[in-house]
């Protein structure tokens, strides 16, 4: 018998219905099987979860008051969570060296509507990244959401009870890089342009400054209130605002969203093409919530999507959202290769039970809408952003689904003195997203797929990855061999 400790992360724009349900399931799971379960009283955080700092070190000081009584830490995720609450809870027990289990529930593929999905699929990349920056050692076995109900729970549940009473070990083992020697870097001299600060939740989009100058990579910062300054100066009658509207207008379908909303986007075009003229970027990374929401009523995806697409003059600038510049340096860097459409997308839900190596990816736009079925997407408002700041508060999410092809998946984190870098291949599927699913998606299947998560995870890499369509991972990892500043992982030989 373990007497386990559980927390649940909560982020509030995504369902908070789930967490009285995980607080009343997965203890009555967890004495079926012998074990126990202690849980903060309910009252003493909201919904009886932790999405706040706040939250988070009211849950590390009840964690404290239970020394002694408790044999492993449960971390669960019955919906997306949050890192800024979930890193004051769980750093005092890392520090102690508690055995903490990270687990997540998984989504329905016929409840993926914006009231309920959960997206802890993806919530859990963040939260093993994040983990890993401090050091907090944790344990997470596949696959990597479950059901509490499910065996594959119950199989974790007792692998983890035997690690944490020493008569089992943790089955993770750390993949190898590949050797990456020579003097060629084929990203010297890279400009990347930061517009905004890093989405203030999201620490799992840092990244180091110092690091990438020591790597021939330049970082150029932009204050998002000067954009907003810049923005209200646009002409509505100039040339710049009246070409850019009339390409907006041509390059998807606008007719969900208001006329504000649309001069909105034209005027953040308008000042993104002053930037990259002034800075000259190869990559951008765009803080695109929450101010964008709360004070200008729009996301900006429309936007970077049409970076993304090439401006109607062919001179594509990757960008990603979040000021996530590593996944932008992918995109940048499977561009060379395939000349070709690039996305940045989530890790973001689980597919069917039965097919371990498929899932549902998603993001709000930002890539070409070459990707997506012909004259099927629009422009939209943000469902999962309205949840905290209102009904067409962020109208310009991309809604679409993404064409059957081979594609190229990678991801990239500045940090620690190297670029890290993992690339696998695989395919879009013909599988259809239900039509309430959010976003611009589509289903990848990727061989070794939930080994592969795992191995991201534990290398502190993004819940997004970068892709392209073609298979391009080979020519990739052979030029990034060729600097010693890279770090580079061939996730193809996970296998599966």
């Amino acid at each position: 018998m373990a007497t386990f400790a559980l927390g649940l992360g909560n982020r509030s724009f995504f369902p908070p219905k789930y967490m009285k349900q995980a607080r009343q399931e997965i203890p009555a799971v967890l004495r079926r099987m012998g074990h126990d379960a202690l849980l903060m009283e309910e009252g003493e955080t909201s919904l009886g979860a932790i999405q706040t700092r706040d939250e988070g070190r009211r849950w590390a000081a009840w964690l404290d008051e239970q020394q002694g009584k408790y044999d492993v830490i449960l971390w669960s995720l019955p919906n997306f969570g949050d890192e800024s609450g979930m890193l004051p809870a769980l750093l005092g027990a890392g520090k102690r060296g508690d055995t903490i289990f990270l687990h997540a529930y998984p989504d329905r593929v016929n409840e993926m509507g914006w009231e309920e999905r959960r997206d802890s699929f993806c919530g859990m990349m963040s939260a093993m990244d994040v983990l890993q920056q401090y050091n907090i050692p944790f344990v997470k076995l596949s696959p990597h959401v479950s059901d509490p109900q499910s065996e594959a729970f119950k199989r974790n549940i007792e692998t983890i009870t035997a690690i944490a009473d020493g008569t089992g070990k943790d089955p993770f083992e750390p993949l190898q890089p590949e050797s990456c020697t020579g003097g060629e870097n084929i990203l010297d001299g890279t400009v990347l342009l930061a517009v905004g600060a890093r989405t203030t939740p999201f620490m799992t989009c840092r990244y180091d400054e110092l690091t990438a100058a020591k790597n021939g990579l330049s970082i150029e910062t932009a204050d998002l209130s000067k954009v907003f300054d810049q923005m209200n100066k646009v002409d509505p009658q100039g040339t710049e605002y009246l070409t850019r509207a009339g390409q907006l207008r041509e390059y998807t379908n606008w007719e969900r969203a208001s006329d504000e909303a649309f001069d909105q986007q034209v005027r953040l075009l308008v000042v993104m093409d002053e930037y990259i003229t002034e800075f000259e970027p190869s990559v951008i990374g765009l803080r695109c919530w929450t101010e964008f929401q709360e004070l200008r009523h729009i996301s900006p995806c429309a936007t970077v999507s049409y970076l993304n697409h090439g401006r109607d003059d062919g001179h594509v600038v990757p960008t990603a959202c979040e000021v996530d510049l590593g996944t932008g340096l992918t995109m940048h860097l499977l561009h060379r290769y395939s000349g070709d459409a690039v996305a940045c997308q989530d890790w973001n839900n689980n597919w069917e039970d039965d097919e371990p190596n498929k899932f549902a990816f998603m993001h709000c736009g930002p890539h070409d809408t070459a990707w997506l079925i012909p004259n099927s997407h629009y422009v939209e408002t943000h469902g999962i952003l309205d949840h905290d700041y209102g009904k067409n508060s962020g109208v310009g999410t991309i809604q679409g689904r993404f064409l059957p092809t081979d594609t190229t998946i990678g991801g990239c984190t500045i940090g620690n003195g190297k670029v890290m870098w993992y690339f696998t291949e695989g395919r879009v599927t013909e599988d259809q997203l239900p039509k309430n699913y959010f976003g611009s998606g589509g289903v990848a299947e990727v061989p070794g797929l939930q080994e592969a998560l795992i191995q991201i995870g534990h290398l502190g890499f993004k819940h997004h990855f970068a892709m392209t369509r073609g298979h391009f991972a080979d020519r990739a990892i052979e030029d990034l061999r060729k600097h010693p500043g890279n770090e580079v992982y061939d996730l193809r030989k996970l296998g599966g």
